[in-house]
């Protein structure tokens, strides 16, 4: 995670904005989604 911060806000002691936040749970919320939606499209 302190990679992640360090890349991201150019400390590794950074606390993520709760708009980040936010948005990366969406993003992985929608991530999920999609990959169930491609797992039930796939042929056994």
């Amino acid at each position: 995670m302190r990679w992640r911060m360090d890349t991201a806000y150019g400390d590794t002691g950074a606390a993520p904005a709760a708009t980040d936040v936010e948005r990366y749970l969406r993003w992985a919320y929608d991530m999920r989604k999609l990959m169930k939606v491609k797992k039930l499209d796939q042929p056994e």
